[in-house]
């Protein structure tokens, strides 16, 4: 059963953004083209531009789990914070 995860990321400091391509530039690719964890992935800026949603699809949640794990690091030296809007099992 897959499982997706939808969340919010918002920068912790002024800067805006118009396109995912300037927070990737800024902030790295939050997972979404980690195809060793995640089957589909999309990212979208959010509404006052100081973030952007996130959705990762998985086979399941032990992959999710993996994908925190092997990146918990890098996930605790963010300079952004995260929300869990949902997370579904389909």
């Amino acid at each position: 059963m897959a499982f997706i995860r939808t969340a919010d990321l918002v920068t912790n400091n002024s800067n805006t953004y118009a396109t995912i391509e300037e927070w990737i530039a800024e902030h790295g690719r939050c997972g979404l083209y980690n195809d060793q964890y995640i089957q589909n992935g999309t990212m979208s800026v959010n509404e006052a531009g100081n973030g952007v949603r996130i959705v990762l699809e998985y086979i399941d949640e032990a992959a999710m789990t993996a994908h925190r794990e092997a990146f918990a690091d890098e996930i605790a030296a963010a300079q952004f914070t995260s929300t869990i809007v949902s997370d579904v099992t389909e």
